[in-house]
């Protein structure tokens, strides 16, 4: 019988408060994963699940939803690569760390894929703000520079900062 991982409760009460759907699919008999679910506080569970019946499932979810798949046995391993994002651990069976696009190797805390979702997210953000910058400088400065309104030399100096301000707002990333 597998363990529940630590921090498991404490994961899936933070997806849920962020509106995520959580969703227990497992190889594990239909008891058992209802047992889990209940416990938990999920209301989809999937059981008795083959590597080939969760690919579907996982298949036919990807459609309509983006997907992250947290797994670490062997039968995981297809879905974790067909998954928008598959999470497996440090310890996990070697196909599934393969087959994951992120792994977690701090001692299987699940409290971790948290934090992976948290620091995605503002990556993300911290994206859109660069491109912004970019492209507001190239909007409005490249027009007055060809225009001849702005020497090569101040034109060059704005690039310069625009930079600057990229970069910057890349590294605040660390402290947030």
């Amino acid at each position: 019988e597998d363990q529940i991982k630590n921090n498991a409760k404490e994961l899936i009460n933070w997806l849920q408060s962020k509106e995520f759907k959580i969703i227990l699919l497992s190889g594990d008999n239909n008891k058992k994963c209802k047992s889990i679910a209940d416990k938990f506080g999920i209301t989809e569970f999937h059981g008795e699940k083959m590597p080939d019946q969760k690919l579907k499932i996982i298949n036919e979810l990807i459609q309509n939803e983006q997907i992250i798949m947290v797994g670490d046995g062997i039968n995981d391993a297809p879905s974790l690569t067909i998954a928008n994002v598959g999470i497996s651990f440090g310890k996990a069976a070697d196909i599934a760390q393969n087959a994951a696009d992120v792994i977690i190797l701090e001692n299987d805390d699940l409290l971790k894929v948290k934090k992976l979702i948290i620091t995605s997210q503002k990556t993300l953000s911290t994206i859109k703000q660069n491109l912004f910058w970019a492209l507001f400088y190239n909007v409005v400065a490249i027009p007055i520079a060809a225009f001849g309104f702005l020497s090569p030399i101040i034109a060059a100096g704005s690039m310069a900062f625009s930079d600057l301000i990229v970069i910057g707002n890349s590294i605040r990333l660390k402290y947030k």
